[in-house]
C-alpha cells in the first residue's frame, strides 16, 4: 500500500475526538487527524495520536497483539493516527452491565454494582479469561486512563482487541479501567515475560522508538511501572480516593 491515501468514509460521532472511518486500499482504517483533537486539561495538546501509536509498539513488545496495527500518517486532514479497523463479533461481549440478579456465576469477574438510570440494580462484568487478563496488564504498563467497556472488541476465535489508546503515558497515576477484576491477584509466569519483554526491549528499539513519540519522563515512568509491576509480582488495588472507573463506563 506504499503510496496509497486515505480515503474518507465516515465520520464516527460517538466518539469525543475527530474520528473517521476510511480506507487505504483495500483495507478499512480508522483514521484520527491531530487538529480534530479535544484539548484536554491533564494532557498536552496535539499528543494523542502519538500516544496511540507508542500504545501500539508497547503491545507488540508485549508478544501478545492487543493493539491493531497503528501508525502516524499524512490524511485527508493533516497529520494524524491511522489504525486498521476490527470488526467485533455480535456474539460475543467481552463486557457487560446486567441485572444485579442476573449475573452469571462462573466465567466472569463482578467490577461493581449500582443502580440505572431507572434506579434498578445493575453489576457491571468482565469476562474471567486469560486474553482480557493480558490487556488489564497492558493497560497497568501504559497507565491507560480511559478502558471503557467500547475500548475492548471481543473478535472471533477468542481474541480480544484494545482500542482507543490516546490517554496512555501519563507521568502521573492515571490508571481508569473497568478491568478491576483481578485486582490484587498474582501475575501469571507468561504475564510476567510480556512485562519483562517491555521492559529489556526499553532499554532498546522500543526505548528509542517511544523517545520520538513521548516526553522523556513519559518514559521514564513507564519503565519505572514495568519495574514496580515486576517486583510486585501482581495487578495493583485501585487506590483509595482516585476515581478508578472511567465515566461513562459504556
Amino acid at each position: 500500500m506504499s503510496g496509497a491515501e486515505i480515503v474518507l468514509d465516515a465520520r464516527i460521532l460517538s466518539a469525543s475526538n475527530a474520528t473517521f472511518l476510511g480506507r487505504l486500499g483495500p483495507e478499512p482504517v480508522v483514521y484520527k487527524p491531530v487538529a480534530g483533537e479535544r484539548p484536554l486539561w491533564d494532557f498536552p495538546d496535539g499528543t494523542l495520536a502519538r500516544r496511540e501509536v507508542a500504545a501500539y509498539l508497547v503491545s507488540e513488545a508485549t508478544g501478545w497483539g492487543l493493539v491493531p496495527r497503528t501508525w502516524l500518517c499524512e490524511g485527508p486532514l493533516g497529520t494524524g493516527m491511522a489504525q486498521l479497523w476490527c470488526e467485533p463479533d455480535p456474539e460475543q461481549d467481552a463486557v457487560l452491565l446486567v441485572p444485579a440478579g442476573e449475573a452469571p456465576a462462573k466465567g466472569w469477574c463482578r467490577v461493581l454494582e449500582g443502580v440505572d438510570e431507572e434506579d434498578r440494580p445493575v453489576a457491571l462484568l468482565h469476562e474471567d479469561s486469560p486474553a482480557l487478563r493480558r490487556m488489564a496488564v497492558f493497560d497497568v504498563v501504559v497507565n491507560n486512563a480511559d478502558r471503557k467497556a467500547g475500548h475492548v472488541l471481543a473478535v472471533e476465535g477468542g481474541h480480544r482487541y484494545g482500542v482507543d489508546h490516546g490517554l496512555t503515558f501519563h507521568p502521573e497515576h492515571k490508571l481508569r479501567t473497568v478491568l478491576w477484576g483481578w485486582a490484587g491477584a498474582g501475575l501469571t509466569a507468561e504475564e510476567v515475560a510480556g512485562v519483562q519483554r517491555v521492559r529489556t526491549d526499553l532499554d532498546g528499539e522500543l526505548g528509542a522508538a517511544l523517545g520520538g513519540l513521548l516526553e522523556p519522563a513519559e518514559v521514564t515512568a513507564l519503565t519505572d511501572r514495568c519495574d514496580r509491576l515486576l517486583a510486585a509480582g501482581r495487578l495493583p488495588l485501585p487506590p483509595a480516593g482516585y476515581p478508578a472507573i472511567p465515566w461513562p463506563p459504556f
